[in-house]
């Protein structure tokens, strides 16, 4: 009886202390742990002066960092430049950093404290605002945050600079009760950080019991939904630091290219403007790079302005690399005193002429030159609005290919931006449209993605193209191809002289015609009154500010009839 008693004694006491393993089991398996992450090793920093960098609630990348130097937060040039504010221009040749807002440009050129707002000198409150080291360009932050829209903040233990530059919805929470930040989604996850009762945090993700949060001190983690409020859509927003300036017109614009080669050119625009209907501004091609320090050309004419102005037409002479083919746009462009120049030239003779606006007509640049191209239309836009002058920018469609030229920033600064929505086709590809009803109707809906609608002018054309197809030996499918630009009534003629009948393709928005003469294939994709209507109705469908034409000599009195209809 006692050896049985003992057996149970044991066996109770096992029971027990099986019992109690399996408490501490489930209680480690289960119990949120305490074990704090090691934040260096988080934030990635690697020494006591090294930043990492939080923008919008991510971290940005390795390499990425800021440092501490002389009690003051640097930033990288190329990280200030491609993540926070890409309005930053490093002048590489001059040694200047440059940032131009809708009144002056603020430059600064390295080992100072002061910096220059046009021509004035002020004195720095910042400490040195550039510093170099090796092939690194390091910023003053305080600096960047002169003029930049931004909101910042550096905390410490461990080092972080916390950056806001986007004025957006976010769905933010608010803590309920003291909780925690954890690294991941799990209650033995690490924790980051300790948050107490009212703690509001910007929701990044949910999942069924847990938010991915970001916290205001630049932690990104995980918190249970359990322990916040529900979720609520507010509007964080970023104090302008400046105001856009603008001069635009009340009415809409209608305007035309005049192709002016030589001065004779110049004494035409009487009868030029007699065959014409509602327009309301005219540009003059006058004004062209010369050479790579920023001169330029001039064929100008006071007598025409004076002419224009007599008839209430506005003249916004244009300026365009495509005279000196030789010139590289690119050199003019990327060195400051350069640019500088040209700025100065292009104002000098709008005053002397006395002209209403200035347009620009860079053409076929490289993409490496897109910065310094932008830097260029904000200098300039700020001596235009200063002399109350005009500025609009002629762009081609969007498109990957063409992204570096940057219209959203360039409206920014122009008063108008132009998207030539022609040469679809051009010499040497293969022969199609000039501009299709697709195609206008495509780059007027784009253009809306980055520049607002009161900015878009939509140019169309006047000319077509008489594409000429030569068989390659015996081929009966195989071409050599060229094109030359001819007029609206040109290519009605050349259809009636060799007895084709235009055909009306509904998908192009164009009468067709192709016939045969000497061995040879002739394609013409009509330019008329009924096509330019229905490109139109497309303009005015995305309430583009107004219609630009390339170019006057090439339309007839059909095409000025849709103007009047459709500028209305």
């Amino acid at each position: 009886m006692k050896k049985q008693r003992k057996l149970w004694i044991a066996a109770g006491a096992t029971l027990v202390v099986l019992i109690v393993v399996l408490a501490v089991i489930v209680i480690k398996r289960y119990m949120p742990s305490k074990e704090h992450a090691d934040l260096t090793q988080y934030f990635g920093l690697h020494g006591a002066n090294e930043v990492a960098i939080i923008l919008e609630d991510q971290q940005l990348k390795e390499g990425q960092s800021a440092k501490l130097e002389d009690g003051e937060i640097y930033v990288k040039f190329d990280v200030l430049h491609d993540e926070i504010d890409p309005r930053y221009y490093w002048d590489e040749s001059e040694s200047k950093l440059l940032y131009t807002t809708s009144q002056d440009t603020f430059w600064v050129e390295p080992g100072t404290e002061d910096y220059y707002r046009g021509r004035k000198k002020v004195a720095g409150e910042y400490g040195q605002i550039i510093k170099l080291d090796g092939n690194e360009i390091w910023i003053n932050f305080d600096y960047v945050a002169l003029n930049s829209n931004i909101e910042y903040k550096l905390y410490r233990k461990p080092n972080r600079l916390v950056i806001f530059n986007q004025t957006k919805k976010i769905n933010q929470v608010e803590a309920t009760k003291g909780t925690e930040i954890r690294l991941r989604g799990g209650v033995k996850s690490p924790i980051l950080a300790d948050i107490e009762k009212g703690t509001k945090l910007t929701v990044l993700q949910t999942f069924d019991n847990w938010y991915q949060v970001a916290s205001k001190d630049g932690f990104r983690g995980y918190v249970k939904s359990n322990k916040v409020s529900d979720m609520q859509t507010t509007k964080r927003k970023i104090t302008k630091k400046w105001e856009e300036r603008h001069c635009m017109k009340d009415d809409r614009i209608e305007m035309a290219w005049h192709q002016v080669t030589n001065a004779y050119a110049n004494t035409q625009i009487a009868n030029v403007l007699a065959k014409t209907k509602g327009l309301t501004v005219v540009s003059p091609t006058w004004f062209y790079l010369v050479d790579e320090k920023g001169a330029i050309g001039s064929i100008a004419s006071a007598d025409y302005v004076s002419y224009c102005h007599a008839h209430d037409m506005e003249v916004w002479g244009l300026v365009s690399n495509l005279v000196m083919r030789n010139v590289d746009t690119g050199k003019v462009l990327a060195k400051t005193t350069y640019r500088e120049n040209l700025v100065s030239a292009l104002i000098a003779k709008a005053i002397e002429y006395k002209l209403d606006g200035i347009n620009v007509d860079f053409e076929s640049l490289k993409a490496e030159a897109g910065d310094a191209y932008v830097q260029f239309i904000r200098e300039l836009s700020l001596k235009c609005h200063a002399n109350d002058l005009i500025l609009s920018v002629d762009n081609y469609v969007p498109s990957a290919f063409t992204a570096f030229y940057n219209r959203e920033e360039q409206a920014h600064y122009a008063d108008y931006i132009i998207t030539m929505a022609y040469d679809e086709h051009y010499v040497g590809s293969e022969a199609g449209s000039v501009s299709s009803l697709p195609y206008v109707t495509a780059a007027s809906k784009n253009v809306l993605k980055e520049i607002p609608a009161k900015q878009s002018i939509i140019a169309l054309p006047f000319y077509t193209r008489l594409w000429e197809l030569t068989p390659k030996g015996k081929s009966k499918t195989k071409y050599t191809t060229k094109s030359q630009a001819i007029g609206m009534d040109q290519a009605e003629n050349l259809a009636k002289v060799n007895g084709a009948t235009p055909t009306w393709d509904a998908n192009l928005g164009q009468d067709y015609v192709e016939y045969e003469q000497g061995g040879k294939k002739y394609q013409i994709w009509f330019e008329n009154a009924k096509s330019l209507e229905k490109k139109m109705k497309v303009v005015n469908k995305y309430k583009a500010a107004g219609m630009a034409f390339w170019k006057l000599g090439f339309e007839n009195e059909a095409a000025w009839n849709m103007v009047i209809k459709y500028s209305k």
